[in-house]
């Protein structure tokens, strides 16, 4: 064989092999927050945990809302001006990220959110992770299971002040970060259930237990869709 046919066949298996080597693309997420300390910890989680994404996540704090209608008219214009950015982003999720509000009336709450996601086009584009009574309950089941209900959100920072006595709004703490109490605090909010397989699926009742149930949790249904929280079964 020729050199030059050497050097040509030599480039075909490179050819090859670079096509072979092509990666699946990533989703693509969009979070909307509604509290400067719940966007802070998906972006640390995203720079923490960098090696473990299963998908490309932007964060939006919509910033300090006062009614479920109000997030969900914000939540749904940050996501048109981002739709109508010259870069398209093909957002295959969004993501509104809510606490449950006392004072809030619940039966107008469940309106908008069943409105939200039962109409969103094409189905299973828009999604709820709701904490009753916050973000705090979510970090607190990293530390330990607790099934108690909460009077106010203040009584659920106060008990993860007792377990974590350097935190501080807005700040992470670090041990929420780590994936093993992740996947900690997931099976303790599924409490015993299995992490659903197809979010798509879902029934929208899921998302919105929040509004009904104190204390719980939907943020591990958001951090599933971007971390590999099932653990590898070759490390078993």
């Amino acid at each position: 064989m020729s050199t030059h046919s050497r050097g040509r066949a030599t480039g075909t298996k490179e050819s090859l092999a670079r096509r072979h080597d092509i990666r699946p693309q990533k989703k693509v997420l969009l979070v909307v927050t509604a509290g400067d300390t719940e966007a802070n910890y998906i972006k640390e989680l995203k720079a923490h945990l960098s090696a473990h994404l299963t998908a490309n996540v932007t964060v939006f704090d919509i910033g300090t809302r006062t009614t479920v209608r109000q997030a969900v008219r914000l939540a749904k214009a940050c996501y048109q001006r981002r739709a109508a950015s010259p870069i398209k982003t093909g957002f295959e999720q969004v993501w509104l990220v809510l606490d449950r509000e006392p004072h809030e009336e619940m039966a107008d709450s469940r309106v908008e959110l069943e409105k939200l996601l039962e109409g969103s086009s094409p189905k299973g584009r828009w999604h709820v992770a709701g904490t009753n009574p916050c973000i705090e309950y979510w970090f607190l089941l990293h530390f330990h299971d607790c099934k108690s209900p909460f009077e106010t959100s203040l009584k659920c920072l106060n008990a993860l002040r007792k377990v974590c006595p350097t935190y501080a709004k807005p700040s992470i703490p670090r041990q929420v970060l780590e994936l093993a109490a992740i996947r900690t605090a997931t099976q303790r909010a599924l409490g015993g259930q299995r992490l659903p397989s197809d979010s798509s699926g879902r029934p929208s009742s899921e998302e919105l237990r929040f509004l009904d149930a104190n204390p719980s949790t939907g943020f591990h249904l958001l951090v599933n869709e971007f971390l590999q929280l099932e653990p590898d079964r070759g490390n078993k």
